[in-house]
């Protein structure tokens, strides 16, 4: 199982995501889960643990949805810095 951590900075809320669910049994999924949420819990930190799979798509339609919540929350607070130019460089120039 690899702990992925998204974090975000106005609020110091975290989003530790379990990656490779699928591959755990029932019962590792849940001592997983109860395990870092117990390490989260000793940290003081503010954050959800989540379990996640892109094979079978479990939390991914979660964590899609608290992203573009903490995107949209930074927007509105004019946040987000401007894109600039993202076009890539031509080759040979």
């Amino acid at each position: 199982m690899v702990a992925i951590v998204l974090t975000k900075d106005a609020l110091h809320v975290l989003l530790l995501l379990l990656s490779k669910a699928d591959k755990l049994s029932r019962l590792e999924r849940k001592a997983a889960l109860e395990a870092a949420q117990q390490r989260l819990a000793l940290t003081g930190a503010h954050g959800e643990v989540l379990l996640f799979s892109s094979p079978s798509g479990e939390g991914v339609d979660q964590v899609r949805a608290m992203l573009e919540r903490w995107l949209q929350a930074r927007l509105a607070a004019g946040d987000v810095p401007a894109a600039g130019n993202k076009r890539p460089p031509v080759k040979g120039k």
